[in-house]
C-alpha cells in the first residue's frame, strides 16, 4: 500500500518565498489564512559535501485560480501578520514559482528550526488599509535605517490621515496610551528628545522634525545621513514613533496586538464557544442556569500538554455537562475504563478555563495493569504541568481550548521535580510487574 502525498510534494501552481528572520516548524505544517491553505516549510541546512549553503524556509502556496502576483501578495499579507503577531522584523526574501514546489538559497538563507513552534495569533487583515498598515509595519521592522525606520511607522498614520494637522491631532490626543506600549523605551522621551512643550506639542514636533525632515531634503529641518546627531535624536524618537504606530493600528483598524489577545484570553474558551453556539452562550454569561438537557452534545475530548507526548488516559475522554450557574459550566471527563477522570470548568464570565491540576485531575488504581497506567500517567501530566506546561483539550483534530504555560508561585520546582520523579519511578516499577 503506497503512502499518500503530502499536498506540498503534488504537482500544481506554486508560489513559495524563502523567508529570513523566522525560525520554522521542524517538520511541514498547514496553516489556513484568508481561506487558503498555506504550507511552511523548514529550510535544509548545508550538508558536508553540499557545495551551497543553507536552503530557505519557504512559505508556499497553490495558486490554482489565481495569478501568480496574487500568490505573492497573499504570503506576504501572510508574513505581515506574523510579524505584527510577534513585534518583529521577518523579510520575504526570494520569491519562486513552478509546477513543485523547490528548495530556495540565497546567502542569507538559514535553516533555523523551532522545536516549539506555534501560531497561536495571525490576525487577518478586514480590509485593504489595515493589509497596507501591517506591510508598512513590517516594513519598518525590517529596514536598517532608522530614518526610514521611522518613515515606514509614519506613513501608516497617513493612510488614514491625510494631512499634517490630522496627524498632529491625532499624535496629541494619543502619545500617553501609545506610550504605555513599550514604557521601558519611552521613558523620558520627551527630555531626551530636548523640545520645549511650551513652545510646540509633541505631535508638531514628531512631524515636523521627524517625518517631514526625513521626508523632504530642500528645507530646514532636514535629516542629514552624516550627522551623528541627527541619526541619535532619531534613534530616540524610533521607539515612540513604533509605539504611535502600533497604537494607531489596532485602534484605528480594529487588529488585535499579541498583548491584547492574551490580556483577553478569549482563545481559552473560544472552541467551547463555537460548540455550543452565540445564543447558549450568551445565555450562560447572562447568568441563567441553563438546563443540562439544552446542551448540545459534546463528542470525547483530549487533554493535553503542548510539545509533549500524548497521555493515553486522557485521551478521547467522554464528556458529562454536569451543571450549569453563576456564568460557569462544568463539565466532567471520564476515560473508557473509568479509572481516569478530569474535571474542567468553564467560566465564560471571564472568558477563562478554570483548571487546578490537584483538584481537577484525578485517577483510580484499581490493582489492574490499566490502574498503574493511569496512575502513572497522572504523575506525569502534573510533573509536566508544574514545569511550565501548557493545557490543551482537542476533540479529535479541532484544538478547543488552550492555556498559557503554567507558572508556579511559591514553589521549590526543584524538589518538587525530584519527588516526583521518584513517584514517577515507582509507578513505573509497579506497571512493569502487573504487566508481568
Amino acid at each position: 500500500m503506497c503512502e499518500e502525498v503530502p499536498p506540498y510534494h503534488k504537482h500544481g501552481q506554486w508560489v513559495q518565498c524563502g523567508i529570513v528572520g523566522m525560525s520554522f516548524p521542524k517538520e511541514p505544517m498547514e496553516f489556513t489564512f484568508c481561506g487558503h491553505t498555506l504550507y511552511l516549510l523548514p529550510g535544509r541546512p548545508k550538508g558536508e559535501n553540499d557545495k551551497f549553503g543553507d536552503l530557505y524556509p519557504v512559505v508556499a502556496v497553490e495558486h490554482s485560480g489565481m495569478s501568480f502576483e496574487d500568490g505573492q501578495r497573499l504570503i506576504s499579507t501572510f508574513i505581515n501578520s506574523v510579524a505584527w503577531a510577534r513585534k518583529t522584523g521577518i523579510r520575504t526574501a526570494q520569491f519562486g514559482g513552478g509546477s513543485r514546489i523547490q528548495g530556495l538559497g540565497g546567502h542569507d538563507a538559514k535553516a533555523l528550526v523551532d522545536d516549539h513552534f506555534e501560531l497561536n495569533y495571525v490576525p487577518e487583515p478586514a480590509d485593504e488599509a489595515a493589509r497596507l498598515a501591517l506591510a508598512f509595519y513590517r516594513e519598518g521592522l525590517t529596514l536598517n535605517s532608522v530614518a526610514y525606520q521611522c518613515l515606514s511607522f509614519f506613513k501608516i498614520l497617513n493612510i488614514a490621515l491625510s494631512n499634517s494637522n490630522a496627524q498632529i491631532e491625532w499624535i496629541d490626543a494619543n502619545i500617553a496610551e501609545a506610550q504605555k506600549l513599550d514604557p521601558h523605551s519611552t521613558r523620558d522621551w520627551e527630555k531626551k528628545a530636548g523640545f520645549d512643550p511650551n513652545n510646540q506639542t509633541a505631535g508638531n514636533y514628531l512631524y515636523v522634525s521627524n517625518r517631514c525632515a526625513v521626508a523632504h531634503a530642500f528645507s530646514d529641518p532636514l535629516i542629514d545621513p552624516d550627522d551623528p546627531a541627527d541619526l541619535r535624536r532619531l534613534a530616540n524618537d524610533l521607539p515612540m514613533v513604533k509605539a504611535l504606530a502600533e497604537h494607531f493600528i489596532e485602534q484605528e483598524f480594529g487588529v488585535k496586538s499579541a498583548l491584547t489577545v492574551w490580556r483577553e484570553h478569549r482563545y481559552e474558551l473560544a472552541g467551547f464557544t463555537e460548540l455550543f453556539g452565540d445564543e447558549l452562550v450568551a445565555r450562560i454569561k447572562a447568568g441563567e442556569e441553563v438546563p443540562i438537557g439544552e446542551f448540545p452534545g459534546v463528542q470525547p475530548l483530549s487533554v493535553r500538554l503542548a510539545f509533549r507526548d500524548l497521555f493515553s488516559s486522557f485521551e478521547d475522554m467522554s464528556v458529562e455537562v454536569v451543571d450549569c450557574a453563576d456564568q460557569k459550566v462544568n463539565l466532567a471527563l471520564n476515560s473508557a475504563n473509568g479509572l481516569a477522570s478530569v474535571m474542567l470548568v468553564l467560566d465564560f464570565g471571564v472568558e477563562r478555563l478554570d483548571f487546578d491540576i490537584f483538584h481537577h485531575m484525578a485517577t483510580e488504581d484499581d490493582g489492574s495493569a490499566e490502574g498503574a497506567k493511569a496512575e502513572l500517567d497522572k504523575l506525569r501530566f502534573i510533573d509536566s504541568h508544574l514545569l511550565n506546561g501548557k493545557l490543551e483539550i482537542w476533540a479529535g483534530a479541532q484544538r478547543l481550548s488552550r492555556k498559557d504555560a503554567f507558572i508556579p508561585v511559591n514553589v521549590d520546582m526543584g524538589a518538587t521535580h525530584e519527588i516526583y520523579e521518584v513517584m514517577i519511578s515507582t509507578a513505573e516499577a509497579t506497571l512493569k510487574q502487573r504487566n508481568g
